[in-house]
């Protein structure tokens, strides 16, 4: 019986004699360039949160802003990597962006917009105007 020499190639080494080049720590995580990022909504008592997930990015990549009665989110991420060994050079880049737009809705208090970022989640808390503050009223039956 012949024996067999065991494949120890891991897959970014395959992927590399496939296509020439390695994936970078970055390309890895990069799923979120190709979407639009996943946002939970819910409507409180006296106020609407919002949660976007926003894996891999930090405070400072994110920009918030407030313009005709809508927030607007938007982003830009660039990232680029040089190797160089005697013979040869690598240059890697990327390039990532997103826009989202929602529109406040009537009553709310523009005054009262807090933005937190913690672990890739975006939380948003846009605060409601006292008249418009959700109270239950009881409707009686006849």
């Amino acid at each position: 019986m012949k024996a067999r020499k065991i494949n120890t190639r891991k897959l970014p080494d395959i992927i590399e004699i496939f296509f020439g080049k390695k994936p970078t720590e970055h390309q890895k995580n990069q799923f979120y360039t190709d979407m639009l990022p996943s946002v939970n909504i819910s409507d409180g008592k006296k106020e609407y949160k919002m949660q976007i997930a926003l894996p891999g990015f930090d405070k400072k990549d994110v920009n918030i802003e407030l313009k005709d009665n809508c927030v607007i989110l938007t982003s830009e991420k660039k990232y680029e990597n040089e190797e160089q060994d005697k013979n040869w050079l690598r240059k890697e880049y990327s390039y990532s962006s997103f826009r989202r737009i929602f529109r406040l809705p009537e009553g709310t208090d523009e005054d009262k917009i807090k933005a937190k970022m913690k672990n890739g989640v975006l939380s948003l808390t846009i605060g409601k105007k006292k008249e418009f503050v959700n109270e239950n009223k009881k409707i009686s039956v006849n």
